[in-house]
């Protein structure tokens, strides 16, 4: 099991690939589109399908709709961060 600083570690390097991942999608709907926050919007909604249909095979039904729940709060989340990145480049 891994040490705290281990763990701290990881999280902040996955943190850090989030926001970076974010940012490159924002600006690539900035550059690319005439309606950056219409594509986001899109994109947001193709997620949000494509999450309905996630499951764990051979895993209990409920523990795979509660994986299934985190995995789309987490999209949402993510989605929520490009919006405001978008708005944020718009501006400038």
């Amino acid at each position: 099991m891994p040490d705290l600083e281990q763990t701290m570690k990881l999280e902040a390097r996955f943190a850090a690939l989030e926001y970076l991942v974010c940012h490159l999608y924002a600006a690539m709907c900035v550059a690319t589109s005439q309606d950056p926050l219409g594509a986001v919007d899109q994109a947001a909604k193709n997620a949000e399908m494509k999450t309905e249909l996630w499951t764990l095979p051979g895993v209990d039904a409920v523990l795979s709709d509660v994986a299934q729940a985190e995995l789309r709060e987490a999209i949402d989340r993510r989605f929520a961060e490009i919006r405001q990145m978008v708005r944020e480049l718009m501006t400038r």
